[in-house]
């Protein structure tokens, strides 16, 4: 009798826990400003990319400082030496 009530204790105690974190990863905050001056796109979000060759880090970064003035892929194939230019 005594485990069973630690039991639905715990899974009570578990229960609450997880429903208030998920509250609280829930709540919306207004940061599209700090994100659009750190890099982000319209909608906010920053993207960043890293070519590995041969298990070496060649290049990272933001999307734009990656790529520059070219396409991902034309950076990507100039970097693993597959472009013919």
């Amino acid at each position: 009798m005594k485990n069973n009530m630690v039991k639905k204790l715990l899974t009570l105690a578990l229960a609450g826990a997880m429903t208030l974190s998920l509250a609280a990863c829930g709540s919306k905050s207004d940061d599209s400003s700090n994100d659009a001056q750190q890099g982000g796109d319209e909608s906010g979000k920053t993207y960043k990319v890293a070519i590995i060759k041969q298990g070496r880090l060649i290049a990272s970064g933001t999307m734009d400082e990656v790529k520059g003035d070219q396409s991902l892929e034309d950076v990507f194939l100039e970097l693993e030496g597959e472009k013919n230019a």
